[in-house]
């Protein structure tokens, strides 16, 4: 018996010894990089979260101020844009052009109408009518008057039309400029120069001039 009779048990024991310990390290093994992935997860989620809240912001920040609202305001009551852009100091601006082109609206047409009523009455000759210019114009010259002061009316109801379509157009442009930054970098300088006069030098004479700077 002796140990011929243990050797094979030996054998079977370091076999089985040996397989346990490989399949611990491959179980550690395992174990520690699922740790290290979980570890790494909430800083994944994290940037990404950061990402998220970032692009949020930015995203509040653009619907914060939308120039489809300025450029409609400013459609329904002219000058609501500029104040909803906050450039108040362009609505007196704006309203007291549109009062200037009202009241030629109105001054060119009474004097279109008044000078139709006359050449009116000094063609049909009813006596029912009264030309207050029948001393003082004909009617070629009173139809003349009439279709000048009809050209200036039609004229101002076309330039009401511009006003208010850059009413709006201006509206829209500031709402889509209201987060531009304009910093002291961004600057445009002019400034007298002189240039000294070299004397054998005829490209480099003497004389004066302006310098322009652009600085971004």
């Amino acid at each position: 018996m002796g140990i011929n009779f243990f050797f094979p048990f030996i054998i079977l024991f370091g076999i089985s010894y040996a397989v346990i310990a490989q399949d611990t390290l491959k179980t550690s093994t395992i174990t520690h990089r699922t740790d290290s992935t979980v570890n790494k997860a909430p800083a994944i989620i994290q940037q990404t979260d950061s990402a998220t809240s970032a692009h949020a912001i930015d995203t509040i920040d653009v619907r914060k101020h939308s120039p489809s609202i300025a450029g409609l305001a400013s459609a329904i009551l002219p000058g609501a844009g500029q104040f909803y852009n906050k450039k108040y100091w362009k609505i007196p601006v704006l309203y007291a052009g549109i009062a200037v082109d009202v009241y030629f609206i109105v001054s060119n047409y009474k004097s279109y109408q008044q000078f139709r009523q006359a050449y009116i009455a000094n063609v049909s000759g009813d006596t029912n009518t009264t030309n207050p210019y029948a001393f003082a114009y004909s009617s070629a010259d009173l139809l003349s008057i009439q279709q000048y002061y009809q050209k200036y009316y039609n004229l101002s109801i076309i330039i009401g039309g511009v006003i208010y379509a850059l009413n709006i157009l201006d509206a829209v442009v500031d709402a889509h400029l209201f987060y531009f930054d304009v910093t002291e970098k961004l600057s445009m300088q002019i400034t007298p120069t002189v240039n000294p006069f070299r004397i054998g030098s005829m490209a480099n004479a003497g004389g004066t001039g302006i310098s322009l700077k652009l600085n971004f």
